[in-house]
């Protein structure tokens, strides 16, 4: 979910009659798409509110989410190593600063 509270899935186990692969896949029904399976925010806030679940709890796991996404982003963000740093830092000393191109580029069709 890119909005809004997320919904916990949960079940209890029950039992059930068992079949085959071939048999389950004969008789399952189409499968949804992903824009089926999708809710947006208003339809999640609907299902928490009538399982009992107050706003409130609901504003504290958005929160919690939005700081651990923060916290992804920044760690997903490309390092430069400090002999990288180093390197890129003594290069740029060394050469000269030129107006003229260093090589031509050409388009091929």
């Amino acid at each position: 979910c890119h909005s809004g509270p997320p919904l916990t899935i949960e079940w209890k186990h029950c039992d059930t009659k068992r079949f085959s692969v071939d048999e389950f896949e004969y008789n399952r029904p189409t499968r949804k798409s992903k824009e089926e399976m999708q809710l947006n925010w208003i339809e999640r806030k609907r299902i928490l509110r009538a399982a009992g679940t107050q706003d409130e709890e609901m504003r504290e796991v958005i929160q919690e989410i939005q700081l651990l996404q923060k916290q992804r982003a920044k760690q997903n963000q490309p390092k430069t190593s400090i002999l990288h740093r180093l390197f890129r830092r003594k290069s740029s000393k060394s050469t000269k600063t030129t107006t003229q191109p260093s090589h031509t580029t050409q388009w091929v069709r």
